[in-house]
């Protein structure tokens, strides 16, 4: 057995269909807090909520815009972004990357294509990178020969000038 071996924490998230079709995301955090995310179809917003352990009510609820939480979950993640306003980066300031899924419905032109064949309205800014599907085992598929479907979501990474203007092509 290795002495050195940590120990990884297994995070579930919980996610929820909301009766007026939005999705509510919950995580348990080590210590009992939970945290919840909730989104609805068509808003720019997302909300979160922090409930402390032992706690049936929310002590804090905030609402994102749509670019607001992606930097955030940017930060949260590690990814790297532009840093505004600090001159000591000089030229090495960080070019931004955004992160954000989006589900496709019917009239997407994604639908039948192979996530090889997706090219948005700015070819290397923008870029779908993978699907999540329910009925997958995997967390992200990034198979480029997979066909997309009506209500896959898609992972999509891009330059912030562009994500609005991908995200509207995806959507159709």
């Amino acid at each position: 057995m290795n002495r050195h071996a940590t120990s990884v924490p297994d995070i579930r998230v919980r996610e929820q269909r909301l009766p007026h079709g939005g999705r509510l995301f919950s995580v348990t955090l080590s210590d009992g807090t939970l945290i919840s995310i909730d989104m609805e179809p068509g808003s720019a917003t997302r909300g979160l909520s922090i409930t402390p352990p032992g706690s049936d009510t929310a002590s804090a609820r905030v609402a994102f815009r749509d670019q607001e939480a992606t930097v955030v979950a940017a930060i949260l993640s590690g990814m790297r972004f532009v840093v505004e306003g600090y001159e000591e980066y000089g030229d090495h300031a960080v070019h931004a990357v955004n992160l954000r899924t989006v589900t496709i419905g019917p009239a997407s032109p994604a639908v039948g294509r192979r996530l090889a064949e997706l090219e948005g309205p700015a070819p290397g800014e923008a870029e779908v990178i993978g699907v999540i599907r329910e009925e997958t085992p995997d967390l992200i598929e990034r198979d480029p020969s997979l066909t997309c479907q009506p209500g896959d979501r898609l992972v999509v990474v891009g330059r912030p000038g562009v994500m609005t203007a991908m995200v509207r092509y995806l959507l159709g």
